[in-house]
């Protein structure tokens, strides 16, 4: 997809820039399970997007033992420039589905849901 290629980014990246776009903000564990990682993995995820400054990490004044994520401003412009984008090429792979094929595929995940 020419906006992760562009912006340096795996899709796993974009998923959870998207994530945390949703839901302000967001521990680990929720990540992880949102993109469908393990921690270990998420944690080099989260790694990479603070270092491409898309992300910012906050503990919780409250419990040290959470830690936040939110977007940076940067963050918050590429999941909205990008989001257009994503959708287009989401809606022409759908369209190419018969209908069949897209009854189909939309079972397939809701099973996997």
């Amino acid at each position: 997809m020419p906006v992760l290629k562009r912006n340096g980014l795996s899709p796993h990246e974009l998923t959870t820039l998207n994530m945390i776009h949703i839901n302000d903000s967001c521990i680990l564990r929720t990540l992880s399970e949102g993109v469908g990682v393990e921690s270990p993995a998420m944690n080099r995820i989260m790694n990479s997007l603070e270092k491409k400054k898309l992300v910012c990490r906050q503990k919780d004044s409250r419990d040290m033992r959470y830690t936040y994520f939110t977007l940076t401003r940067a963050g918050v412009e590429l999941v909205e420039k990008a989001t257009p984008e994503v959708q287009e090429v989401e809606d022409k792979v759908l369209l190419a589905l018969t209908e069949d094929e897209r009854k189909q595929l939309f079972s397939s995940l809701r099973k996997l849901l």
